[in-house]
């Protein structure tokens, strides 16, 4: 994840269809010399679940407007299991929600809203 985060994907991948699944674990610090603590490594990674969640075959077309994570539990461990079980868009607005877990099963889950982005077209005669 260019540096950003250490994966063990399980199945699929972003941008594939069908179920995806994978382990994260964030590998920087989001305050240097402040160690992560279990609800700011959930915070900071329940971010991926948009990209994650609305990423399709033809890449990724939205940005994250919003962010909701609801936990019953927090990680006891640096790893984050993201599975994604939704998306669904329309008109430019799409959501997404992954089941959270943790190596001890589950802890919640992430909820994004994401915009439709307008990518630069290609010029056919610049090809």
């Amino acid at each position: 994840m260019n540096g950003k985060w250490a994966t063990r994907p399980i199945v699929g991948h972003m941008g594939s269809l069908g179920p995806r699944r994978l382990w994260m674990s964030e590998v920087r610090e989001l305050v240097a010399g402040a160690p992560m603590t279990p609800f700011v490594r959930v915070a900071s990674g329940a971010d991926f679940a948009s990209p994650f969640a609305n990423a399709g075959d033809q890449g990724l077309g939205y940005i994250n407007s919003d962010v909701t994570i609801y936990l019953h539990r927090l990680p006891v461990t640096e790893w984050i299991g993201f599975e994604v079980v939704n998306h669904h868009a329309t008109d430019g607005v799409a959501i997404g929600e992954c089941w959270l877990y943790d190596e001890q099963g589950p802890i919640g889950t992430a909820t994004v809203a994401a915009l439709a982005q307008r990518k630069p077209m290609v010029n056919p005669s610049k090809r």
